[in-house]
């Protein structure tokens, strides 16, 4: 029994021509800002209703925004003392 779902799009994805219009007004308008102020002036002066991940996904595959760095360990190292005895 097959899913009759199978191989069809999503009915809502998001058209490519509207990722392409916020990856130009990126490129030209926002270049240089992180996601999070970019995404909150997509909302309020460009009318996107599209989620914070979704618009950071798509700025990572253009190659406009570069991955955080990783973080190193919480707690600093330190030399051991020696045990008693030894």
């Amino acid at each position: 029994m097959l899913d009759r779902r199978l191989g069809k799009l999503s009915t809502r994805r998001v058209p490519a021509e509207a990722i392409e219009e916020m990856l130009e007004l990126y490129r030209h308008r926002y270049l240089g800002w992180n996601v999070k102020h970019f995404h909150e002036h997509l909302l309020r002066d460009h009318d996107f209703s599209w989620g914070y991940t979704f618009i950071k996904t798509q700025l990572h595959a253009a190659g406009l925004v570069e991955r955080a760095k990783r973080r190193g360990a919480h707690r600093r190292k330190r030399e051991r003392k020696p045990c008693e005895g030894m």
